[in-house]
């Protein structure tokens, strides 16, 4: 068995320590990516719209944090109905889309109660009707159909399926100092 001198054996603790920092940074910007319903709290206070933002300092959800997190569960739902829908059976995915938003949303409201913050989050029809109208995705090397509307979800025929164009949400945040209204149309990529 060789002898390790001090010298050696202190090269080796540093070795070592930069191996495991190393390995560590894949995690590190991992975590930083994933966002959570409970991090509202955390996040600073943002202006959003052109109205004063809501500070978390104050005990309130930051607005943009929350126009975030719900952008975050539109997108993570589009799984539960992409490409399993004909298009003569849409109603059903639009059902099944906002009974999965609807869950997300329910989360993200009852997190923000917990910290006395109250958070209403509706599906807004009106406004996902003049997206439908206005902002339809369309264009040469696009074969989609026509944009319906269907109680605040967007749906388009795409290759015969029903897929998910966007969807609007009506925003409230009340908290001890502030009521802040917004309205967020997430749109699907596509």
């Amino acid at each position: 068995m060789a002898r390790v001198s001090g010298e050696d054996r202190g090269q080796l603790v540093l070795l070592a320590a930069a191996v495991i920092a190393f390995a560590l940074v894949p995690l590190a910007i991992t975590y930083l990516q994933l966002g959570y319903v409970g991090d509202l709290e955390s996040e600073p206070g943002v202006e959003s719209g052109g109205s004063p933002g809501v500070h978390a300092a104050s005990g309130a959800a930051s607005e943009r944090a929350v126009h975030d997190a719900i952008e975050r569960a539109a997108l993570a739902n589009l799984a539960a109905v992409a490409g399993d829908h004909e298009w003569e059976n849409r109603g059903e995915a639009v059902t099944i889309y906002r009974s999965a938003l609807r869950e997300d949303l329910d989360g993200l409201e009852a997190a923000a109660l917990d910290e006395g913050v109250i958070v209403t989050l509706r599906v807004a029809p009106a406004d996902a009707s003049a997206w439908a109208r206005e902002a339809c995705p369309t264009g040469r090397n696009r074969a989609f159909g026509a944009c319906v509307a269907d109680d605040g979800v967007v749906i388009q025929e795409r290759a015969g399926t029903a897929t998910v164009a966007a969807v609007a949400i009506e925003v409230r945040i009340v908290s001890e100092d502030a009521t802040r209204e917004s309205l967020i149309v997430v749109e699907m990529p596509g």
